[in-house]
């Protein structure tokens, strides 16, 4: 990586460092919403299924809600910070700027992963704490399980990317993005066992789906499940793809918006 992009990143660490420090109240009281919504979520499946969940099920629904979570912090990540700069009447000038944006956009997406991370982190203890049941992932189990993340939420940065592109000729997607993030909960809680195997082979090509998989099968089985390095590289692939076709669609709307002079509107 050259200097410039260094400093790039170095910029948007301290950016975001301080955004996080000058705002602790909206950070602490988005974990304490995404709290409060599980509690109810396990404790009504609770009570509709007699007051006994199974620790499988209780462990699948942990890692599915933790997912959930960290996949909405990727798609915010794209679409709502343009959506910001357009706000803020700062997004011309940012295209202006020497970096090409769409490279700025992706470090600005990482460095908001790489925070919501730790965010993530402390929301899976809670949650570990409220059920009981603490997820058995072995010493071994969490470079596996890293990978399966990363790519996963790489995969749905991609998805939000698109959202990104849109909002810079529609400039305003936030009820679409809102239907993507609940219509995530999906995959997050659903059982795609149950579906016949052309359908669960069509959708193990969404990052999202592939990746919650492979975190399930980790956590349900004491070695590391066979074939799992091979299906890492399937997800691999399936994230290129999406990032691809996130950066394509965003370059395409952004010459759109160029053409028709709306860079500056809001």
């Amino acid at each position: 990586m050259s200097t410039r992009w260094l400093k790039v990143l170095r910029a948007e660490y301290l950016r975001e460092l301080r955004t996080s420090l000058r705002y602790p109240m909206e950070i602490a009281s988005g974990l304490l919403v995404m709290f409060i919504f599980f509690a109810g979520i396990f404790y009504g499946a609770r009570q509709f299924a007699g007051g006994d969940i199974s620790a499988q099920n209780i462990e699948q629904m942990t890692i599915g809600y933790c997912m959930w979570f960290f996949a909405i912090i990727a798609l915010n990540a794209m679409s709502v910070d343009v959506e910001n700069e357009a706000r803020q009447g700062t997004l011309e000038q940012v295209f202006i700027c020497a970096p090409a944006f769409l490279p700025v956009l992706w470090i600005r997406a990482l460095v908001k992963l790489s925070y919501g991370f730790f965010t993530v982190l402390l929301l899976s203890l809670g949650l570990q704490l409220v059920t009981g049941q603490w997820l058995s992932f072995q010493v071994q189990d969490l470079g596996p399980a890293l990978a399966a993340i990363v790519l996963s939420i790489l995969g749905i940065t991609g998805l939000g990317l698109v959202l990104g592109a849109l909002s810079l000729v529609l400039k305003r997607v936030g009820q679409l993005s809102s239907i993507i993030q609940f219509s995530l909960f999906i995959p997050a809680f659903y059982d795609f066992s149950e579906l016949s195997p052309a359908s669960q082979q069509m959708l193990q090509h969404f990052p999202f789906t592939r990746g919650i998989t492979l975190l399930r099968e980790l956590v349900s089985q004491e070695s590391l499940p066979g074939g799992y390095w091979a299906q890492i590289g399937m997800l691999s692939i399936d994230t290129i793809v999406f990032a691809l076709i996130g950066s394509l669609v965003f370059l395409w709307m952004e010459r759109q918006a160029k053409r028709e002079g709306s860079l500056a509107h809001y």
